[in-house]
């Protein structure tokens, strides 16, 4: 969706955004042609006919808050986030464009073959259900809110969910100590959630916090400035990992 939306802000009047996917084999004579060592690919393409981009904004482009855009209209963290998350994945991106013929992101994605299960092996077990505790997410995505809303709902938990910084800390002063958990975007529009957390701390110095974020761990805690020990998620993230982050922080074992 970053992309997407950045291609459409690139686009002065009506214009086209073509998203295409592909199954994609590169071969050592190809590699001229793709930013990825040999392999099997997913390509997914996202191709605008907007203004485009000269070379020197195109290097600084997955820099976190670079942004080209005027003030208030980005955060200069989506292609960042894109960057992070095609990384976690081990994908690579290509970037074509040139200033007035618009701009195409091919995002590699390496194939993975599932292996059979061997049923010889004790599954995992899953993680402690909840106990009707109520959780407060902040987070500014809204699809992405919605999907943890989902989880915790999954996990036996109550969700409270919020796109507002601000609108957390009104329900945490109207119902001090509610909360068993919140957990909050690491960074947001409004307000960061390191920020939101130790303003939450000021309303209930006891209030249990965890982060979560597109970036690395090493970006949160070190650029984002998490606190040292906080209890941190990766997007994306499993229900199974969520439900085991929550029920650390609640010390619950099952």
């Amino acid at each position: 969706t970053n992309r997407c939306a950045n291609a459409r802000d690139a686009i002065s009047g009506a214009g086209r955004v073509c998203i295409e996917t592909e199954n994609v084999s590169v071969r050592e004579e190809d590699r001229q042609d793709y930013p990825c060592p040999p392999g099997n690919y997913v390509m997914l393409s996202v191709k605008d006919n907007g203004c485009g981009m000269d070379e020197a904004t195109r290097d600084r482009i997955f820099e976190p808050f670079f942004t080209t855009k005027p003030e208030g209209r980005g955060t200069g963290l989506g292609l960042a986030t894109v960057y992070g998350i095609v990384s976690q994945h081990q994908g690579y991106i290509d970037v074509r464009t040139r200033p007035g013929k618009g701009a195409e992101f091919r995002i590699f994605l390496p194939c993975h073959v599932a292996e059979r299960p061997d049923s010889s092996t004790t599954p995992a077990a899953p993680p402690p259900h909840g106990r009707g505790e109520t959780v407060l997410v902040v987070e500014d995505e809204k699809p992405f809110l919605q999907l943890v809303r989902k989880m915790l709902e999954n996990l036996g938990y109550t969700a409270v969910t919020t796109t507002s910084p601000e609108e957390a800390l009104r329900l945490a002063r109207e119902k001090p100590g509610s909360f068993a958990v919140v957990l909050a975007d690491v960074v947001m529009p409004e307000m960061s959630g390191p920020e939101l957390a130790s303003r939450l701390k000021e309303i209930d110095p006891d209030a249990k916090i965890a982060f979560m974020s597109g970036y690395s761990s090493d970006f949160a805690k070190n650029d984002a400035c998490i606190p040292a020990g906080a209890a941190y998620l990766e997007k994306p993230f499993s229900q199974k990992q969520l439900g085991a982050l929550i029920a650390d922080i609640l010390g619950r074992k099952s």
